[in-house]
């Protein structure tokens, strides 16, 4: 076997553990049934794309009006507030990239995202953490003036959200309680 195929094989394997282990300690989910102390471990969802490895963080989709939908999902300890943040800031970078000067948001929904503690494999149920996820969503219409009042400019708009996300600290004590309202909302939908 040739020696630069052979480090090529090697280096894609350690490359591809690394990846594996990286996304397997990223602590975007919550395992409802934990105490308070292990909620609080989990980080607080910051300003990144979500994907399909991850669900937390921040994605666009068009609307048949033309109009977007951009979503904000965050680990169980991410305040909602960070979370609105996160869905007008990424309004705003959208349209700046798009060439869109201006844009305006509808209030944000919030809604709270539960999965079982299961998953179905190869016809066997396998037991895995649940996971809680705050979801907000803000529907965005953008338009190249400033229609009314309500209209803010796309650019200096996600560049100055974007420096309070970054600078913003979430204390343990907020993201405990966070994650407890979370797993309150949760179980309330468990129930129903």
């Amino acid at each position: 076997m040739d020696l630069a195929f052979a480090l090529g094989k090697l280096n894609g394997l350690v490359m591809g553990t690394i990846l594996v282990a990286g996304c397997a300690g990223q602590p975007n989910s919550l395992l409802t049934s934990g105490s308070v102390n292990d909620q609080a471990k989990l980080a607080v969802t910051d300003y990144v794309a979500a994907s399909m490895l991850s669900p937390a963080g921040h994605s666009v989709s068009g609307l048949a009006d033309g109009r977007v939908r951009v979503t904000a999902t965050g680990s169980a300890t991410t305040p909602v507030d960070r979370l609105q943040k996160i869905a007008l800031a990424r309004a705003a970078e959208y349209g700046s990239v798009e060439n869109k000067k201006f844009f305006q948001a509808s209030p944000p929904v919030t809604s709270y995202r539960c999965q079982k503690g299961e998953r179905l494999e190869r016809g066997n149920t396998v037991k895995q953490p649940a996971r809680a996820y705050t979801v907000v969503t803000v529907d965005v219409t953008y338009s190249p003036t400033a229609v009314d009042t309500s209209y803010q400019p796309t650019k200096a708009t996600a560049a100055a959200i974007q420096q309070e996300i970054v600078a913003q600290m979430v204390p343990p004590d907020v993201q405990a309680a966070t994650a407890d309202l979370v797993v309150a909302q949760c179980s309330s939908q468990r129930k129903s």
